[in-house]
């Protein structure tokens, strides 16, 4: 690859929003990943993720220089999330991302760790409430983005305004469950193959059967209890959660409005 056509991919990662499967997409379709990483996510060589969120413009610059010399093409960022403005400047740089229904993105990760055995078995609400990891906060698509301006407890308008500017500055965001996603994501970046859905996590009858199998009581009791009694707290919960996360739907149905726009021409 040349220096004139050069080309880096700048993947952000939300949470559970298709992440592991464009990370898979790239590698089938011959983009070249840091040769340290975490799904995409690059390392130092001792194996810890190199904080790119947290590089002003010389760094950027810098490692996108690295990452040219050394015909990396794809990187991805999902524990922080970089300045979008400062990359969209470089122009061998093009960025990314994927963003799916805040509820449903929280209902799939409450869905998969319970069914995975990641986290103790608990109702939605409790998995939700008690935690401190960030993907799991109210307004998660917001705090992320804002990069921590105006952010504390609670997201002020700074933080919203700031988050609003850094998300208009990707140059596609992807919004899952609209049809032609993968398909422009892929025509865009020039990719020809597609990987199937990866890290999903399985429907509770295939999550029941794997658990039986292995003779696992406490997976086959949480099949049980999220099919039988927990899935009925998502509609009831899912106000709650509503009323706590205005700032991640307001921003999510921009992105919708958006892709539902570009459907129709």
């Amino acid at each position: 690859m040349t220096e004139k056509n050069y080309r880096l991919i700048w993947f952000h990662h939300f949470h559970k929003a298709a992440g592991s499967t464009m990370f898979a997409s790239a590698m089938l379709n011959g983009e070249i990943p840091y040769p340290n990483h975490q799904n995409g996510n690059p390392c130092d060589s001792a194996g810890r993720v190199i904080p790119l969120w947290e590089f002003g413009a010389d760094e950027i610059g810098a490692f996108v220089d690295h990452c040219e010399a050394n015909g990396i093409t794809f990187v991805c960022t999902e524990w922080g999330c970089p300045d979008l403005r400062l990359l969209r400047e470089d122009p061998r740089v093009i960025t990314v991302s994927i963003i799916r229904d805040p509820f449903e993105r929280l209902v799939s990760n409450y869905e998969y760790d319970i069914l995975r055995g990641y986290e103790r078995i608990c109702r939605l609400p409790d998995y939700y409430f008690h935690h401190s990891l960030g993907y799991r906060q109210p307004d998660y698509y917001t705090r992320a983005l804002a990069r921590g301006a105006g952010v504390s407890k609670t997201i002020s308008d700074v933080a919203d305004l700031a988050a609003t500017e850094n998300f208009a500055a990707f140059d596609y965001v992807l919004v899952l469950g609209h049809t032609k996603g993968f398909t422009d994501m892929h025509a865009l970046l020039g990719w020809p193959q597609f990987a199937p859905r990866t890290n999903v996590k399985r429907t509770l009858v295939k999550s029941l059967l794997r658990h039986t199998i292995r003779l696992e009581p406490e997976r086959l009791r949480a099949n049980y209890l999220i099919a039988k009694r927990y899935r009925h707290d998502y509609p009831e919960f899912q106000g709650v959660f509503n009323a706590a996360n205005v700032r991640d739907l307001a921003l999510f149905e921009r992105a919708a409005a958006s892709a539902r726009k570009n459907m129709a021409t």
